[in-house]
């Protein structure tokens, strides 16, 4: 059973409240069903921005908002295709840039490695040629 994201605020306000012993506020009451009203309604825009992709194929000038309902309906559509044919969806920014920084990382540490070892071998020359 998929839990919604205004299911999870709904327990946590609930947790956070009884925490501190107090009742929660009327204006919070509900909070959760409203999140998952705008979900829904994103869900249902994409999902139209996904069959006007299909109608035209002119892209919105960058940076408006009909330029990235276009792109998160046309990213949509591709995990969509992936998910059919058995593939993995798409990585989001955040993936991709933890995936650069872990290459990077791994690039430093042999960086340093072979500086280490290049050290080790001027050191053991150096020893070697002040024993003569």
């Amino acid at each position: 059973m998929a839990i919604t994201l205004g299911e999870q605020v709904d327990e946590a306000l609930k947790e956070w409240y009884s925490v501190r012993g107090q009742e929660i506020p009327a204006d919070e009451i509900g909070i959760g069903a409203i999140i998952d009203a705008a979900e829904a309604a994103e869900a249902n825009r994409l999902e139209s921005a996904l069959t006007t992709i299909d109608e035209t194929s002119v892209v919105p000038e960058y940076g408006t908002p009909e330029f990235w309902a276009y792109h998160r309906a046309k990213k949509l559509a591709e995990n969509k295709r992936r998910e059919e044919e058995g593939l993995p969806p798409l990585p989001t920014k955040k993936e991709i840039e933890a995936e650069k920084a872990k290459k990077k990382a791994e690039r430093e540490k042999l960086a340093a490695e072979k500086k280490a070892a290049q050290a080790a071998k001027k050191a053991e020359k150096a020893e070697k040629k002040a024993i003569k």
